[in-house]
C-alpha cells in the first residue's frame, strides 16, 4: 500500500509548481522511508524539470520498482530512454496514456514523444481518442492534423483538421502559422497568406521560435508582403531560440 500521508506535502508542492519545496519534502519522506515510491517519483520529476537527466532517471527507476508510475513520471522516464530503448519508451508513453489520471495535456505529451520515436501512427490514435472525448478541443485537432501529415494522409484531411482547430481558437496564432507553412509548401501562397495577413509587428515580437518566424517569412515572401517581410527579418535578428515542440509545421 502507498504511504500517501508522508508523501502528500511533496506532491502538493509539485502540483503547485513549487519545485524546490517539493524536492525538500520528498527528501524528508525518503529519510523516513527509503521505499516511498511516490517520494522517489516526485524527486525524479523535479530533477527532470531541472534537466538533471542522470538524477531524474535514477529516481524514476527507483520509483518504478516500488509503485506504478503515474502519467507525468512515466512520460518523463520515457523521454530519458529515447536513445537507449525505444520499445521501453513506447511502452511507458502508452502506459501514461492509458492511466485513468491522464488528462489531455499529458496524453498529448505522450503523443509527441511517440512521434519523436517515429511512431506517428500511435500519436494519431491518441489524438483521435482525445477529440472523441472532447469534440471542441482545438489542440487535439491541430496535433492530429500534424501527425496525419507525418503519416502521409491526404492534404485535404490535414488542412480540414487544422482549420477546425483555427475555427475553435481563432486567436491561436500557432495554429495559423502551422497551417500557413503547410499551404505555402503545397504551392498555395495566397491561401497561406490569408491565414497570417492580419499579424502585426507587435504579434511577431511575441514569437520566440526561429522556425515559426522563418515559416512566416516564407509565406510573406511568397506574396511580396514587404512590411511583414521586414518585420520577420528584424525579429529573426533578435532571437536565437530553437523550435518549440508545440510550434510545429503540419
Amino acid at each position: 500500500m502507498e504511504r500517501l500521508s508522508e508523501t502528500a506535502p511533496a506532491e502538493l508542492c509539485l502540483a503547485a509548481g513549487q519545485f524546490e519545496a517539493a524536492a525538500l519534502a520528498a527528501e524528508q519522506s525518503l529519510a523516513l522511508d527509503p521505499d516511498d515510491g511516490r517520494a522517489w517519483e516526485v524527486k525524479g520529476l523535479v530533477a527532470a524539470w531541472k534537466q538533471d537527466s542522470a538524477t531524474a532517471r535514477h529516481c524514476l527507476e527507483c520509483a518504478q520498482m516500488l509503485v506504478p508510475l503515474r502519467p507525468a513520471a512515466a512520460i518523463a522516464l520515457a523521454d530519458l530512454y529515447h536513445e537507449e530503448d525505444r520499445q521501453f519508451a513506447m511502452r511507458l508513453y502508452l502506459q501514461a496514456v492509458n492511466h485513468p489520471r491522464a488528462d489531455h495535456s499529458l496524453k498529448l505529451a505522450a503523443a509527441a514523444g511517440l512521434d519523436r520515436l517515429d511512431w506517428p501512427h500511435l500519436a494519431v490514435r491518441i489524438c483521435r481518442q482525445i477529440i472523441l472525448q472532447e469534440t471542441e478541443f482545438a489542440q487535439g485537432y491541430f496535433d492530429l492534423s500534424y501527425y496525419l501529415g507525418r503519416t502521409g494522409a491526404p492534404d485535404h484531411i490535414v488542412e480540414t483538421l487544422a482549420r477546425r482547430a483555427i475555427q475553435l481558437e481563432p486567436r491561436r496564432n500557432q495554429f495559423r502559422i502551422g497551417l500557413a507553412g503547410f499551404l505555402v509548401h503545397r504551392q498555395r501562397p495566397s491561401d497561406a497568406h490569408a491565414l497570417v495577413m492580419h499579424l502585426t509587428n507587435a504579434d511577431l515580437k511575441e514569437i520566440r521560435c526561429q522556425c515559426c518566424l522563418q515559416r512566416l517569412l516564407q509565406v510573406y515572401e511568397s506574396v511580396d508582403d514587404a512590411s511583414r517581410i521586414a518585420w520577420c527579418r528584424d525579429r529573426l535578428a533578435t532571437i536565437d531560440t530553437p523550435q518549440s515542440p508545440s510550434e510545429r509545421e503540419d
